[in-house]
């Protein structure tokens, strides 16, 4: 019935196509292009007839007439066309005529089918008059989608996947078998392979940077999402001399959990050293978390953490030293307020708040919250009474001068408002209490003296 030899008063015609289909029954025999021809098959051009015994020959396909010979024929030259032309739009009735299989036994779902035909499309294996390698292709896409198996370089070449320098494979595998990750196809694999090799400079270049999309298809996820501060802060985090990332999405992703310890004010050791944050002797984690979960303070990248600690390791060597120098950017790294809730930027104010740190009253040594003590414990509403001579009993310890056991309140302010005296702070204040000290006890016993 088929367009094969004209059989009219012609057994030997008829013996011809008989011989023919005997070929493409015997797997122990090649057919020719006349014995296409004998059977009415129609050859496009391009379709080698090697690449058509072959078919024949696989034991994944049954092919015993003519019809069963042109769908091989057709589905040759619909794979060259796509080699040659894309878009591929093969089908899974075209796999399973060219005797292509699914590795998992399952038959091919459509997204299976759609990422063959990708993969044929991208620079991977040439399939022109090979179904060979459209096989090939399909068992690389299988290991990509099975998290049970690793791909190999050759899989990423047969499916087109161009892999930067530098970018390890074992990282590539990582990403794929993360259950954060969805990687079934060549376009995500590459975008795998892109993202990586963005890591990796980001690790080697600080101008570098990876961004929100890098972070999803690397795996990388925060509890709430990922906002633009929090992958600016990751950027930072990558940049500073913590956890090396270079081809490691793991490393990244601690760093983006110790970021999020970060803003929950719950840091521990190993969560600073992840975001390149060193500790000096002596300052401890307690004080640090304090001042992250302050409501006055607003933490979130490792610049900002370093911040912290260095305000601390300064109010820590000031108290020591009894040289407290803290000026108004710590005191509002630490969180530190007045009364009304402000930061604190008046030098006078900043000036009374390091001479009590100095004087012998609370110890603020890793302790923020006395610090904001000494701040909220009426230091400004002393200072003021200073100034204006009108001090209270209280007032000494709250400014941290000692006022000598007979040196009268009353005498003191009485120097105070002497327009000859201008008392401003603590040191000037103890100067005053120290003169009438020593002026009572020269009152008292005539072997002492006021100079």
């Amino acid at each position: 019935d088929a367009d094969g030899l004209d059989v009219t008063n012609n057994p030997e015609n008829l013996q011809k196509i008989v011989d023919s289909l005997d070929k493409v029954d015997d797997d122990e025999k090649d057919i020719t292009e006349e014995d296409l021809t004998n059977i009415g098959v129609t050859v496009p051009d391009g379709v080698a007839i090697d690449a058509i015994n072959n078919v024949i020959k696989d034991p994944d396909t049954d092919v015993t007439d003519t019809s069963d010979v042109q769908e091989v024929v057709d589905a040759l030259d619909k794979l060259n066309k796509a080699e040659e032309n894309a878009p591929s739009d093969l089908t899974a009735e075209d796999l399973a005529v060219l005797g292509v299989t699914d590795p998992d036994e399952g038959g091919f779902t459509d997204e299976e089918v759609a990422a063959v035909n990708e993969a044929i499309d991208a620079d991977g294996l040439d399939v022109t008059n090979n179904p060979e390698n459209l096989q090939k292709i399909v068992n690389s896409l299988d290991k990509v989608d099975d998290d049970e198996k690793d791909v190999t370089e050759e899989d990423l070449t047969n499916i087109g996947v161009t892999v930067p320098a530098g970018v390890e494979i074992d990282a590539i595998n990582e990403v794929i078998k993360d259950p954060n990750t969805n990687v079934d196809d060549t376009s995500e694999v590459q975008a795998i392979a892109d993202a990586l090799e963005k890591l990796n400079s980001a690790e080697e270049n600080p101008l570098d940077t990876v961004d929100a999309s890098d972070l999803s298809t690397l795996g990388i996820t925060g509890t709430d999402g990922l906002t633009d501060e929090e992958v600016d802060a990751i950027n930072e985090a990558i940049n500073e001399n913590g956890l090396d990332v270079t081809n490691n999405p793991s490393n990244l992703q601690e760093i983006v959990d110790s970021l999020e310890d970060v803003v929950s004010g719950s840091v521990d050791t190993t969560d600073l050293t992840n975001i390149g944050i060193e500790i000096p002797a002596g300052l401890t984690l307690e004080a640090i978390n304090t001042v992250l979960q302050d409501a006055d303070t607003n933490v979130d990248d490792p610049s900002e953490v370093q911040a912290v600690v260095d305000a601390i390791h300064k109010m820590n060597e000031g108290e020591r030293l009894d040289n407290s120098d803290l000026d108004a950017d710590d005191l509002k790294t630490l969180g530190i307020t007045n009364s009304a809730g402000e930061f604190i930027t008046d030098a006078d104010e900043i000036a009374a708040i390091n001479e009590a740190v100095n004087a012998d009253g609370l110890d603020v040594t890793n302790s923020p919250q006395n610090l904001q003590t000494l701040a909220l414990g009426g230091i400004v509403e002393a200072l003021e009474r200073l100034r204006a001579g009108e001090l209270e009993e209280g007032d000494f310890a709250i400014l941290g001068a000692n006022k000598p056991d007979g040196v009268s309140l009353e005498a003191v302010n009485k120097v105070l408002k002497d327009p000859d005296t201008d008392v401003d702070d603590t040191s000037e204040l103890q100067e005053v209490l120290n003169a009438l000290d020593k002026l009572n006890k020269a009152e008292a016993n005539v072997a002492d003296t006021v100079d």
